[in-house]
């Protein structure tokens, strides 16, 4: 992993460098304008609008499936830290849970691994205390793992998700159709408990794009992502919600909004509920690389966001519904 710099010192120098990366980006966007300007020019413009012609069916096609195709559930299960509440397959050690935004990263790091580019997996914790009582909800979404645009069986956390995610944001993936219905089948839709999304790169802009719909009005607390470009959620997330994001100045990927960022994005009254952590790391987008600066930066969880990690020993257990996925159509 490469070197890691998250001390307070640094907080100007990494947060001028991400505006540097975002201007870079304008610029190159600039410069395709210009030739682009060039070329209609040189070749004229009807041969700009056949090439135009000829790409935008196959970006509307991906747009298009995501819409049309569900999910296929390969399989689900559930685990436990104690043997509280509903009866489960495994059970599991109270070294395993989760106790702040660092081990949510690295777990979430693991479902990548599990998924890799073949199937989705998708983790809802119930927290419960003492007398098994569920006291929160954590929502744990993967990142990218299939790069096919063409992927037909695969990762539903691919390129196609991500294209639309960032082009087509009104449109639901199957990536979010599959988070939605590992959320009802675990009984998080059915609580009236609170509830934590986190997720990373594209699992967090999907986490991100989840908080501000309406099915979860008055239900989400906070919301945890690394690497991911959700700033264009500002404006539509409620206020009282507290953002907690990760974003390595040198990461090119949390700059990739696309389409819905505005200008009231960053005038709205999201205030010091709205926090970003901008570690400078050579590993530019990597999970372990975040998941080190969110202990560096929040070793403890922020105030608020307790509820959403067990307490240790027999004071808290995470009761852990597994759903693995794959693309259909």
């Amino acid at each position: 992993m490469g070197a890691l710099s998250v001390l307070p010192a640094h907080e100007t120098l990494s947060t001028a460098l991400s505006f540097l990366i975002i201007a870079a980006m304008l610029l190159v966007g600039a410069a395709g304008a210009l030739v682009m300007s060039l070329v209609s020019a040189t070749i004229g413009p009807i041969v700009v609008l056949v090439l135009g012609a000829a790409v935008a069916p196959g970006l509307v096609g991906v747009a298009t499936s995501e819409s049309a195709d569900a999910p296929a559930l390969i399989s689900s299960t559930r685990v436990m830290t104690d043997a509280v509440g509903e009866t489960v397959l495994t059970i599991t050690s109270d070294a395993a849970e989760a106790r702040d935004y660092g081990d949510v990263l690295r777990a979430i790091a693991d479902q990548d691994a599990f998924g890799a580019e073949e199937s989705t997996q998708i983790r809802v914790v119930a927290i419960r205390d003492e007398q098994g009582a569920v006291v929160s909800w954590r929502v744990q979404l993967p990142s990218t793992q299939n790069w096919s645009l063409g992927n037909t069986s695969g990762a539903l956390n691919d390129a196609r998700s991500d294209l639309t995610v960032s082009l087509f944001p009104a449109v639901q993936t199957q990536f979010e159709r599959a988070a939605w219905a590992a959320m009802e089948a675990s009984g998080a839709l059915d609580s009236d408990a609170p509830i934590m999304l986190t997720g990373w790169s594209l699992g967090g802009m999907v986490a991100a794009k989840m908080a501000a719909d309406p099915r979860l009005d008055g239900r989400v607390q906070s919301v945890v992502t690394a690497g991911a470009a959700i700033d264009k959620y500002r404006d539509v997330i409620d206020d009282d919600v507290r953002v907690t994001q990760f974003n390595n100045a040198v990461d090119p990927v949390h700059t990739l909004e696309f389409v819905g960022l505005s200008g009231s994005d960053y005038t709205g009254s999201a205030g010091t509920q709205w926090q970003t952590y901008r570690p400078i790391s050579s590993t530019m987008h990597d999970a372990g690389m975040y998941a080190a600066a969110a202990d560096d930066y929040l070793p403890a969880p922020r105030s608020g966001d307790e509820i959403f990690f067990a307490a240790e020993g027999s004071a808290g257990t995470e009761d852990v519904y597994i759903a693995e996925y794959t693309r259909r159509g």
